[in-house]
């Protein structure tokens, strides 16, 4: 089981049943990694035997429709309910939040000025290529991307299930593939989610760490890449579709992007979506507004950026 080599078995079969069970449909979450501040809001109700923020997120879910994220403290297993998210505040936990896929993290309640209140994101479209070679699949049709349409496809929709059109296989060493996404004009781009799909039964775990790369021009041996960000917090290990969200705010404006690295935890991990996003062109953040052709948003205020595109 779970070599890749072999063609998988079509779900169900094998796939394990949660302990935690319910009539509606799984809700949708994206994680924010581990830190020291969490979502406040006037729910915040907690909820006792919960061991995983995977665990928490589906109790809160079923117990309150109007869920919008979790804070999960990971040394003492405390799970609580927010309906809203309007800043981080401060803790001296070790805290994993999820929350829904259209919130934006605000900045923290401390901050000087009105929190920032942000509950939309824009999604940029994007082509990408494969500059190493695309990936040549397996398994009978498993895994390869013939029609580079994969990665952005279904508008960022995370699938639960491995198909043969749905996502691409990485491992530590001959997965390697390094998509370049191309937004077709420079953009200031705030964060970059990544989803993927967790099998272990078929040998398909969750990512450790990605390293992703932004930049004007496109990278290459000759063309050094801008910046670059490596990210190693809040990868739900359950069974199923998952999205990690990797900020971006201190990059400049840029046009292409690479997935450099994906590093499994063990065995092989399968990627299935990229999503780019940016700010409304007009956001409020800490009581000044943030619009025109080119923003940088900081989590302290508006600091108009200075890129050179000529």
């Amino acid at each position: 089981t779970g070599d890749p080599t072999k063609i998988p078995a079509p779900f169900p079969t094998g796939e394990p049943t949660s302990d935690v069970t319910s009539s509606r449909p799984k809700l949708a979450y994206v994680s924010w990694g581990e830190g020291d501040s969490f979502c406040s809001s006037d729910l915040n109700v907690g909820i006792e035997d919960v061991q995983t923020a995977e665990e928490c997120w589906q109790k809160c879910s079923e117990k309150y429709p109007q869920l919008v994220a979790i804070d999960f403290e990971t040394d003492l297993g405390g799970c609580w309910c927010q309906d809203s998210c309007p800043c981080m505040d401060r803790s001296t936990e070790n805290l994993v939040i999820y929350a829904l896929p259209d919130v934006v993290k605000p900045v923290n309640c401390d901050t000087t000025g009105d929190p920032a209140l942000v509950s939309t994101i824009i999604n940029l479209p994007y082509t990408y290529s494969y500059p190493n070679g695309k990936p040549p699949g397996c398994c009978g049709g498993y895994y390869d991307d013939p029609n580079l349409d994969i990665l952005n496809s279904n508008n960022g929709e995370v699938p639960n299930h491995i198909s043969q059109t749905n996502s691409i296989e990485w491992n530590a060493n001959t997965h390697d593939y390094g998509p370049v996404l191309d937004l077709g004009s420079p953009q200031i781009v705030t964060e970059i989610r990544v989803s993927y799909i967790a099998i272990p039964s078929w040998g398909k775990y969750a990512p450790k760490s990605l390293v992703i790369k932004g930049s004007l021009e496109r990278g290459s041996n000759g063309t050094p890449w801008m910046f670059t960000k490596t990210w190693t917090d809040g990868f739900p290990t359950a069974q199923g579709g998952h999205t990690v969200v990797v900020p971006t705010l201190g990059w400049g404006a840029v046009q292409y992007i690479e997935l450099s690295e994906v590093s499994p935890s063990k065995g092989n991990s399968v990627v299935s979506r990229i999503t780019v996003h940016s700010l409304p062109p007009t956001t409020e953040v800490n009581g000044e507004i943030c619009g025109g052709e080119v923003v940088i948003v900081s989590t302290d205020n508006c600091v108009p950026g200075e890129p050179h595109f000529d």
